[in-house]
């Protein structure tokens, strides 16, 4: 066995760990799209010091980028926790298939009203990623159907995105 198996105790103190990081990441990320938004508001009605493409690059790396990736993975991290948490306690296979089915589910509707409210194609694209690793790695059929179709809800949503923002 790879892994000990933990205590039920255990097992849920590391889910609220991992989600209280969870909610922090989270809401680091929905401050980031609060003053990119009250930036864009500025820039569009009052004379602000002129920002240059390249500083706007440097920002969006060092700062919106990571934050934006870690919150996605964070995310998928925190729903694979839960499905181990219900595997470790000897769960019938179809109550992990369903749990996993419904956490793949939310994470998919949280990136694609991400992608929809604030265009961010970063969020969209390492949840893509994570669910293409549950993809192979997962053997119930309904786990694997429903992230195929996460992944390619996720990727049509990201296309539409960048054709909006590319005709704007």
């Amino acid at each position: 066995m790879l892994f000990p198996r933990q205590t039920l105790p255990v097992f849920i103190v590391c889910a609220v760990l991992l989600f209280a990081g969870l909610a922090s990441i989270a809401t680091t990320c929905a401050r980031v799209y609060r003053v990119n938004g009250s930036m864009a508001a500025v820039r569009g009605t009052a004379p602000v010091a002129r920002e240059t493409p390249s500083s706007k690059a440097v920002l969006y790396a060092l700062y919106f980028l990571p934050t934006s990736i870690n919150t996605a993975w964070l995310s998928v991290a925190s729903c694979l926790g839960m499905t181990v948490l219900a595997a470790s306690q000897d769960t019938g296979l179809a109550t992990q298939n369903v749990l996993a089915a419904l956490l793949a589910a939310l994470v998919s509707g949280v990136g694609v009203y991400i992608l929809l409210q604030h265009g961010d194609l970063a969020y969209a694209a390492t949840l893509i990623w994570a669910l293409s690793a549950v993809l192979d790695a997962q053997r119930g059929e309904l786990v694997r159907m429903l992230a195929v179709l996460a992944i390619v809800v996720l990727g049509l949503v990201s296309g539409l995105t960048v054709y909006l923002s590319l005709i704007h």
